[in-house]
């Protein structure tokens, strides 16, 4: 198969005499991107530019053109369009721009229609494209290895049209291929069953002086058979869009771990809030209590004295009745009572009493034991 694919691009370029490899620079890693061969005298114009931002992989663009500047083969930069039913609450819209308005897949042939205005050329007739088959089998296979809920979808139009150039009458076969996915999927704790769609155009312009398009198709066929990615390029290029893409969930996650932060910060912060009160409570509860039991304590001693008083009060009055008189032993804290008609009581430590009214009697050096003298209390 690849044998008779060479023979007949070798074949293509043999027709179209002396040739030259041209190239597109990605100016974003100053590589070659892309490789077209071309007919030697021929112009060419070419580049890469990046993609929208509904669908970011890079794209070239080129012109060729004949040295008189009648014969031309362009490709316009890639037109991209998204939109989704079913809806994600509080999906993030679109950035506005660079994305078509459109909210539904536009059939090749539609789109044609409007380019041919856009164009201002002229309708000719609808021309079916010669690899119409080869687009249709290659969705089939996208489709056969797309993942679950994933379908890819497109087809292919072209238009003959006319208009001039300086004067000189021209044709031009203005071709677009559309392709969609759409990609199922449910989202949310509620499972609710959004698809995402995303479409693409591609439009190529291939012209001729009136009369001689058909003639020109070799050349065109053999140079788009020509065009080639650089491996090296689109290795390089494959990895900046998976870092990116791992650099956006790496700063989803950490939004998410920051917004986790945040709550924990906050819940700790009212966590403390709540002990602090927590605290003050407690605090407010011991005042509150010890003020009772000091209010307490305090009556309660006020009783005591009250009744103290009032039992010391009866005691002295019933002593006093009975002519009696309490006495402290200052060495043994022992309170005793005898006749209050004695002033001063001694008492020696076999517990013999003695009672005097005299002021200068003492009893000790008399050889009948060591007196103390007792205390009067009232």
């Amino acid at each position: 198969m690849w044998r008779s694919s060479l023979l007949i691009l070798a074949m293509a370029l043999t027709a179209m005499g002396a040739t030259r490899q041209v190239q597109a620079i990605d100016p974003m890693l100053n590589m070659r991107a892309y490789t077209w061969t071309i007919p030697s005298n021929w112009i060419f114009e070419g580049g890469v530019i990046n993609g929208s931002s509904c669908m970011g992989a890079p794209l070239p663009v080129f012109r060729m053109m004949s040295p008189d500047g009648i014969a031309e083969l362009k490709l316009l930069p890639r037109m991209d369009w998204t939109w989704q039913t079913g809806g994600i609450p509080n999906a993030p819209a679109r950035p506005p721009g660079d994305c078509l308005p459109l909210k539904r897949m536009i059939p090749a042939n539609e789109f044609l229609k409007y380019m041919v205005s856009m164009l201002g050329v002229t309708f000719v007739r609808d021309a079916p494209p010669p690899n119409a088959a080869e687009f249709q089998e290659s969705l089939r296979k996208a489709n056969a290895q797309a993942i679950p809920g994933m379908k890819v979808s497109g087809d292919a139009a072209r238009f003959l049209v006319t208009y001039n150039i300086n004067s000189i009458p021209v044709d031009e076969y203005l071709s677009v291929t559309v392709r969609c996915t759409e990609n199922t999927r449910r989202f949310g704790v509620n499972q609710v069953l959004t698809s995402l769609y995303a479409c693409s155009a591609w439009v190529q312009r291939a012209r001729a002086r009136q009369g001689q398009l058909e003639a020109m198709q070799g050349t065109y066929n053999a140079v788009g058979k020509s065009f080639a990615i650089d491996p090296q390029w689109n290795q390089k290029r494959t990895q900046m869009e998976i870092d990116k893409i791992h650099e956006q969930q790496r700063q989803g996650m950490e939004a998410i771990k920051q917004q986790g932060r945040q709550i924990a910060a906050a819940s700790q912060a009212r966590h403390e809030a709540f002990m602090q009160s927590q605290a003050m409570r407690q605090r407010q509860h011991e005042q509150f209590l010890s003020t009772m039991q000091r209010g307490t304590n305090m009556s309660m001693n006020r009783t005591q004295e009250s009744m103290n008083s009032r039992s010391r009060a009866a005691g002295d009055w019933a002593d006093y009745a009975l002519d009696q008189q309490k006495r402290l032993d200052p060495r043994t804290g022992e309170i005793t009572k005898d006749s209050s008609a004695y002033s001063y009581t001694w008492v020696n430590d076999a517990g013999k009493r003695m009672q005097t009214n005299d002021v200068n009697e003492n009893p000790n050096g008399r050889g009948s034991g060591n007196w103390t003298l007792q205390q009067n209390v009232h």
